[in-house]
Order: C-alpha cells, then structure tokens, then sequence
C-alpha cells in the first residue's frame, strides 16, 4: 500500500519532470508539431475511435458484470495523460507533438467522452 508520504514523494517527482521536460520546449517546437497536423488528426482518431472500439468489442465478448463492462467502456474513452509525455520525453520522441496530444484529448474529452457511452453500447448487454 502507497502511504501518504510516498504519494507526495510521487507527486513532487512528476513535477520536477514536467517541469524539466516544459523548460525543453519552445514555441517553435509546437510551430513545427502543428505545421503537420497529421500527427494530432491521427492520435484523436486513435483516441475516440479506436480506443473506444476495443473496449466495445471487449466488454462485448468477455463475461464481465454490467457495471465492469460500463467501466471499461468509460476507460476506454478517457483521454491520455502526462505518463505518455514523460515516456515521450525519455524515449526522445516528438514532445511538443505528445504535450498537444494530451492538451487536445483533454479539450476533446469534455464534449467526446459523454458520448461515447452514450451511444447505444450498453444497449445490446444483458442485465
């Protein structure tokens, strides 16, 4: 079990890295990650059309209690998280790109994720 004092341990350290990876970037790095949108278009899709459909087609074939399915469903549908920058940053990937990926799913979550559970999904299971 993660104590009160390891969980501020964690959280200083992610803000020592988020800082440390922010102080690398510059506004002509998200010039260039947005010069070529591709990159965005293509991590939205994958995000709230792909991510969802497998966790459709998950709860669709396990055996899961109704409210585990309706779970993974909405798990499926968040949108990503500063770990996939940090992993961005270590691997010396494109960080402007992962940073506007993280701020766009956001910004896209708010009006996405009500729908996608919304949908009809959970129309077929039984209860």
């Amino acid at each position: 079990m993660v104590g009160a004092f390891e969980q501020a341990l964690l959280a200083l350290m992610i803000c020592v890295i988020m800082l440390g990876m922010g102080a690398s970037l510059t506004p002509r790095d998200f010039y260039l990650a947005l010069k070529r949108p591709y990159g965005l278009a293509i991590g939205v899709v994958s995000q709230y059309g792909f991510m969802p459909f497998i966790g459709f087609v998950l709860i669709t074939l396990l055996p899961l209690p109704r409210a585990v399915a309706v779970g993974v469903l909405i798990m499926s549908c968040m949108p990503g998280g500063t770990t996939s920058n940090i992993f961005t940053y270590f691997s010396k990937g494109n960080l402007a790109l992962s940073v506007l990926m993280t701020v766009t799913s956001t910004i896209f979550g708010v009006i996405l994720i009500p729908i996608c559970p919304s949908s009809g999904f959970m129309e077929p299971m039984a209860a």
